[in-house]
């Protein structure tokens, strides 16, 4: 028996995965990243960045343990998201700009096109968090450019999910309004 996996199967496979592993972070370890810091937010969890002393301020609180289960558990959970993430977006918008036209299809082309950018920014930020979890002493450039990275994936996450959002409501718009 062969297994054939056509692009809806594989979406919602993807999709499946990727939110059983947001699911896994959101409930457990940047709760418990956030726990061990006494409040502070991960890394991750900073849309609009930090500056080298909140960077400070976190590796301090975390101590050895906190950094050691940021590295060997988030990072290790956020190794398998950002690409798990970019396979459903790509193949969402696939799916979708079979049934838009003009604009819409344009709209969902560009989104398409920054998909990878979501999951590349998302590795190159993982990297830097793991240099600064990893360093002895801090490099303001080091946390600059992590911050930057952690602000262009947010940047584009949330444009890629608009532009998805968007791009559905057309759909399912134009779906209502055939069928009636």
């Amino acid at each position: 028996m062969k297994l054939i996996l056509n692009t809806r199967s594989l979406l919602w496979i993807s999709f499946g995965f990727a939110m059983s592993i947001y699911l896994v972070m959101l409930t457990y370890s940047l709760p418990y990243i956030e726990e061990l810091s006494g409040g502070l937010a991960a890394f991750d969890m900073r849309p609009t960045g930090y500056s080298l002393d909140e960077a400070l301020a976190l590796l301090g609180a975390l101590g050895d343990t906190g950094r050691d289960f940021y590295i060997q558990q988030q990072l290790l959970l956020d190794l398998f998201y950002p690409v798990l993430l970019a396979v459903f977006l790509w193949l969402s918008f696939i799916a979708l700009s079979k049934h838009v036209t003009g604009m819409w299809s344009g709209m969902a082309l560009i989104a398409k096109l920054c998909v990878p950018f979501v999951a590349l920014l998302d590795y190159l930020e993982n990297v830097g968090i793991l240099m600064m979890l990893n360093s002895e002493s801090l490099n303001s450039n080091l946390v600059f450019l992590t911050s930057s990275l952690t602000i262009g994936k947010s940047m584009i996450t949330t444009a890629v999910f608009s532009l998805l959002l968007l791009v559905l409501l057309k759909v399912g718009f134009r779906s209502i309004t055939k069928s009636t």
